[in-house]
């Protein structure tokens, strides 16, 4: 009589351990032109663009859906002429029917 095959303990295919992956949004934030705008972002929010959108001068920022440190920045928009002193980074340009716009961040 044949010897009986020996089976393996049956593996499932799931990992043992699983980290669930934070959601992420995208948040439309309108700036106002020549103007300085203070925005709460959470520490790991990442700012995707600039743009006009509907005549608005907008910021887009990629942000985790349940970030809870948030802290001021803020944002400044000025034309390409407009001369300025503070300590700034640049975030984007962008043009609207009359100027192009440069939102700085300030330091």
């Amino acid at each position: 009589m044949p010897k009986p095959i020996p089976t393996l303990p049956r593996q499932s295919h799931r990992p043992t351990q699983t980290k669930e992956r934070a959601l992420d949004t995208i948040e439309m934030y309108r700036l106002v032109r020549s103007e300085a705008k203070t925005i709460r972002l959470s520490l790991e929010a990442v700012i995707i663009r600039v743009g006009v959108q509907k005549n608005y001068l907008c910021m887009w920022v990629r942000e985790p859906v349940d970030a809870l440190a948030r802290k001021p920045r803020v944002f400044v928009t000025v034309p390409t002429w407009q001369s300025f002193s503070q300590p700034y980074i640049h975030i984007g340009t962008c043009n609207d029917s009359a100027h192009a716009w440069h939102v700085l961040e300030v330091l």
